[in-house]
């Protein structure tokens, strides 16, 4: 993996940890930079994605520590929306809203 990195220009230091410890370290903000968590979607809901970059769930359990209050919002409304028609119309502000994509290093794509 560090030498893919470095194919590109970009030169990494690797450091393994303890499963336990390296939950810690992740949660209370302590990792480095670049880290890697994953899950898989268990409900089928916009929430399983979008609602790491919320607030009040970032730092949490995805160690993202992202906060902002129009993503917020939306998320909020778009939750709160039991039409799914409305909701993914709502869901296109988030998307197509440049304030929340320049905080972001990738697109977020609810389909």
């Amino acid at each position: 993996m560090q030498a893919d990195w470095q194919a590109v220009g970009i030169n990494v230091d690797m450091t393994g940890y303890e499963w336990g410890t390296y939950l810690t370290e992740c949660s209370q903000g302590v990792q480095d930079q670049l880290y890697r968590l994953g899950w898989l979607a268990d409900y089928p809901s916009m929430d399983n994605f979008l609602n790491i970059f919320q607030s009040s769930v970032s730092g949490t359990n995805t160690f993202t520590f992202y906060s902002n209050p129009t993503l917020d919002k939306l998320l909020a409304t778009a939750r709160a929306t039991l039409d799914q028609t409305q909701r993914l119309q709502i869901l296109e502000v988030q998307r197509n809203d440049g304030r929340v994509g320049q905080d972001l290093l990738f697109g977020l794509r609810v389909t």
